[in-house]
């Protein structure tokens, strides 16, 4: 789904029937009586009817189960529980070969994203930050669109904190030295972390220099043989840079014990020099031509982001249990690469994915998620040229922007297709995001311990796939509020509207 310029809809305020309306509706309901069809359960709007466990002869045919609704309820803690939600959580992959210009900046700001990784993806490995030169695998070189300085510069004016990769498969700490006191030194900033490694396994010219890559294959690069890399790129840069912080790894999230030797190994020799371990989290393979309900199936199971984060942290303790600030941050995040999944993502499911994805990575506490990417050729990116927006964009700068400081516990209850997250701030209230990913079946959420006293008028965002964008409205609340089948609703309320 794209949209070329954004435009904000609100939904008209709903008001009492007109006359000649009721009329019309008693005569409908008048026929219908007459005809048999008012004792069908789906025709009845008073619940009165019978339903088809009560013994009624009707057809269990005669009731669309594509229009049953199922139930939910939220139920969030007292208030004086809510946890931070770190600073470094909202992040996005800015790549170099795009452009990358005030607009840009402005486009960012209206989303909660403030950390920015740069160049983002496999470009970390192939980028020159002195000559701007790219190096893909095939050996062809192309010249960026953004150089290091003016990114730096666009970083500043967006008050942004960004994760800056040092190329690691040409091993070469000295280069990676170079570069980093060029950045702190010259150009005066300081990344809020070092990332050393973008998908370490799949690298084809480690140890290779960049004028051979393309005609000379790589040794072949081992768990060991990184984790010495990593010592010995942290070493040679904390000499131009003592405050620098790392990340290393940048691994793809995958089968079970896909990444354990890696992270282990890891996390034993140099877990003590790390701030973080990397890893990338991506659905990988799937049908060729899959539905959305194969898609949100993935939320849950081997690819999902909370069996993923937890295994790697697994790994972490059991590797160094010393390490106690060492932690999982997903650098890349999206639902699918290099995938057939990945033909999803312009869609709207594709965002509703990633907007249970979002309230999966706070309910874990994870220290930072970055959304692949902001402009590429990706089909889940924000943008593929400038002012022409995607539906992922518009999910942070409409929904997302609209979270509180804070993370809610929140206990849910209903089907696996349910997802919500709770967030709140003692100044500004609380703010509720409430996901339905059931492709056939609206759900029935009840709010009688959501925090938000019933009665109160409070602002709802409603976006399902027959909207292009969410639809804002005042809404009063009541006992329990519908989700339809595929969408989102986001309840915001001012701190007098809460329990």
């Amino acid at each position: 789904m794209q949209s070329s310029r954004y435009v904000r809809r609100f939904a008209r305020p709903v008001g009492r029937l007109r006359p000649s309306t009721r009329i019309g509706i008693l005569g409908l309901i008048l026929l219908l009586l007459v005809s048999g069809w008012a004792s069908i359960p789906w025709a009845s709007t008073s619940g009165s009817g019978p339903s088809p466990s009560s013994g009624s002869a009707l057809s269990a045919s005669l009731v669309p189960q594509t229009t049953s609704t199922n139930s939910a309820s939220v139920s969030v803690a007292a208030f004086s529980t809510s946890l931070g939600i770190p600073f470094s959580f909202w992040g996005v992959n800015v790549e170099p070969t795009q452009a990358f210009v005030s607009s840009d900046v402005k486009a960012i700001d209206r989303t909660p994203v403030r950390f920015v990784r740069f160049p983002g993806g496999i470009l970390g490995e192939e980028l020159n930050y002195s000559s701007g030169i790219v190096t893909d695998t095939a050996g062809a070189h192309s010249k960026t669109a953004v150089s290091v300085a003016q990114f730096i510069a666009r970083c500043r004016q967006l008050h942004c904190h960004a994760i800056l990769q040092l190329p690691a498969e040409i091993d070469a700490p000295a280069t990676a030295a170079y570069y980093a006191k060029y950045v702190v030194h010259a150009l005066g900033f300081q990344p809020a972390f070092w990332e050393i490694g973008n998908a370490v396994p799949g690298w084809k010219h480690f140890q290779v220099p960049w004028s051979r890559w393309g005609s000379a294959s790589g040794k072949t690069v081992t768990p060991t043989a990184f984790a010495t890399l990593v010592q010995q790129y942290i070493a040679a840069v904390k000499k131009v840079d003592p405050a620098g912080r790392f990340l290393a790894l940048g691994i793809g999230m995958g089968a079970k014990n896909y990444g354990k030797p890696w992270v282990e190994t890891l996390a034993s020799a140099d877990g003590h020099m790390l701030a973080g371990i990397s890893v990338h989290s991506y659905i990988i393979g799937g049908p060729s031509r899959p539905t959305a309900s194969e898609l949100f199936a993935n939320l849950r199971g081997s690819y999902s982001l909370p069996d993923q984060v937890r295994a790697d942290a697994g790994y972490l303790r059991q590797a160094c249990p010393t390490c106690r600030g060492l932690g999982v941050y997903v650098t890349e995040i999206n639902a699918a690469e290099l995938s057939s999944y990945d033909q999803l993502l312009p869609t709207f499911a594709g965002t509703l994915y990633l907007a249970a994805e979002t309230t999966q990575g706070l309910a874990l506490r994870a220290p930072n998620l970055d959304w692949f990417c902001f402009r590429c050729d990706y089909p889940g990116a924000w943008s593929r040229s400038p002012t022409n927006w995607h539906a992922q964009y518009y999910l942070f700068a409409d929904m997302m922007s609209h979270l509180m400081r804070r993370y809610l516990p929140a206990t849910l209850s209903g089907p696996s297709t349910f997802y919500a997250v709770a967030t709140y701030a003692p100044t500004t209230g609380l703010a509720l995001l409430l996901i339905n990913v059931n492709t056939a079946n609206p759900l029935s959420v009840a709010l009688g311990h959501s925090g938000i006293r019933l009665g109160a008028t409070v602002q709802r965002y409603v976006w399902g796939s027959a909207t292009a964008l969410p639809v804002h409205s005042w809404w009063t609340t009541t006992n329990s509020i519908s989700v339809g089948k595929e969408s989102m609703v986001l309840l915001v309320a001012a701190p007098a509207q809460l329990t």
